[in-house]
């Protein structure tokens, strides 16, 4: 009996002490990855959707009832949760350099929704929680879409991220947090309601689905109605102006599209296998066990969630094939799902590791934590590609004197706030100008009505900056008395010189 207590003990502080270790480096992998994506997304100079971003939450209005009556027009088909909350977080970094004042709000909300699903895995009854959140964490660094998207101004890291977290949440029993993160997928963008309402829909049925964790709280699941209702009605409204009254964005039933189908294939096929892989086998397990095992009661609910998030994707797919979008649809609009799926499959898989004995499951973790560290340690995240545009702006700011004007190709389109435009007459201008010294800017002429731009007789030289991701609309250089004399390439930005004619 002495030996047979003292083993059980000895195992059990083993399995404590593995569980000590496996959160800690839990928590090391996902510090590791914070500073790499916060370092990428002070590094890297903006690309045009970023611009875009900065331009959206700076758009100049009277107040603020303007200001989100502007963004509602046709101006951009997304909502705008992500322009108010950077307008609401960079007033903190104002005067930054322009990448950290524009990308650090999405990539902390971002980086605070897989914190969030790191905790709620580590701290998970299981003893494989921590092995869960190393998974989580694989599901998001392996995907190569997910970097690019996780350090940049815009919503689909952040889409990612939150769907991640909704699944941890989901596995780790805690449903009214998966309904609120699910509602706040929803507002980021129109395609997050394919599974942002699933998770809040499921939890609101709760007490009828064997979720135990549910019953009693009644007055949550009151608040929780209503915020749905309400998520709902904004949604729906805004979709309906966005994609089918406005003209420029309307919705046609004309069958399929190539574009449509060239979107589709940004989701990955293993994914969504593996994910219903998954959903299937512990469909099949749980049926075994159910009448020997209580604890799997409110599995039941969990992979009626998991299962709803499948048919809502396999709906929603079908529905997008079926009507032929007025919009151009983006691979990014879906290929933020991938990770998701693969999160999906990892929550269901890691309770069967746990269930194994001796040191599988630990061996498990510290080969999931030494891939995901590796990973994140060896590849870049980030937009793969930089523009070339604070090269250039270097370049001219050493370069340019009095007698030499400068003019970027792209339409004067983007609402800068005033630390980054000093000296810059227009209203609006491209991409380079945030780059540019406040000396520089003053070299810049204004396009007028017609969108010409014209340089004073005493312009000797003009330096013209061929953006990359230009959006030229009606914009034209008045070029005629000056030649070509020599052009410089940085990345993707080119900067010709025209030297005026004798």
């Amino acid at each position: 009996m002495t030996d047979l207590l003292t083993q059980r003990t000895s195992s059990t502080f083993r399995d404590s002490a593995a569980l000590v270790v496996g959160r800690f480096v839990a928590w090391a992998v996902f510090a590791v990855m914070a500073v790499q994506i916060v370092l990428a997304a002070c590094r890297r100079d903006l690309w045009t959707d970023e611009f875009i971003t900065m331009s959206a939450a700076y758009r100049a209005a009277r107040n603020v009832v303007t200001w989100l009556g502007a963004l509602s027009s046709a101006y951009d088909p997304h909502f705008p949760t992500l322009y108010v909350v950077t307008r609401l977080v960079s007033g903190v970094l104002y005067g930054q350099p322009i990448e950290v004042f524009v990308r650090l709000p999405a990539v902390l909300l971002t980086l605070a929704a897989l914190a969030l699903a790191v905790h709620w895995a580590v701290t998970d009854r299981r003893g494989a929680g921590p092995l869960l959140g190393l998974a989580l964490l694989g599901a998001l660094v392996l995907d190569p879409e997910w970097r690019a998207h996780s350090a940049e101004a815009r919503m689909y890291g952040l889409m990612a991220a939150l769907g991640v977290a909704i699944v941890a949440a989901v596995a780790c029993g805690r449903y009214m947090a998966a309904a609120w993160l699910g509602l706040a997928l929803v507002l980021l963008h129109p395609f997050g309601a394919i599974v942002g309402f699933v998770p809040a829909a499921v939890t609101l049925a709760g007490p009828y689905v064997g979720l135990d964790g549910l019953r009693g709280r009644r007055r949550a699941r009151v608040w929780l109605l209503v915020a749905s209702l309400g998520v709902f009605a904004v949604a729906a409204g805004w979709s309906f102006v966005k994609f089918i009254a406005a003209k420029s964005h309307g919705f046609s039933v004309q069958g399929g599209s190539d574009a449509a189908f060239a979107a589709l294939a940004a989701l990955n096929p293993v994914a969504a296998g593996a994910a219903g892989l998954a959903v299937l086998g512990a469909s099949v397990g749980w049926r075994r066990r159910a009448r020997s095992d209580a604890a799997h009661v409110e599995s039941v609910a969990s992979l009626a969630t998991y299962g709803a998030i499948l048919v809502a994707l396999a709906g929603a797919v079908a529905l997008f094939v079926t009507l032929k979008p007025g919009v151009r649809p983006y691979p990014r609009y879906w290929d933020w799902l991938n990770p998701m799926l693969f999160a999906i499959c990892a929550a269901l898989v890691v309770p069967a590791v746990a269930r194994l004995r001796g040191t599988i499951w630990p061996s498990a973790t510290g080969a999931c934590a030494a891939l995901v560290m590796v990973v994140t340690l060896a590849v870049r995240f980030g937009p793969e590609h930089g523009t070339g545009l604070r090269d250039a702006a270097a370049y001219l700011n050493a370069t340019v004197d009095e007698r030499a004007a400068v003019a970027s190709d792209s339409f004067e389109m983007f609402f800068y706030p005033a630390a980054y435009r000093a000296g810059f007459a227009c209203w609006r201008g491209g991409q380079v100008v945030a780059y540019l010294s406040e000396r520089v800017r003053a070299r810049m002429p204004c396009q007028d009505e017609a969108g010409r731009v014209g340089f004073a007789p005493d312009v000797a030289r003009v330096f013209v900056v061929r953006e990359p991701g230009a959006w030229i609309g009606d914009r034209r250089l008045m070029l005629d008395d000056f030649t070509m004399a020599d052009k410089v390439v940085f990345g993707r930005a080119v900067v010709e010189i025209y030297d005026r004619k004798q």
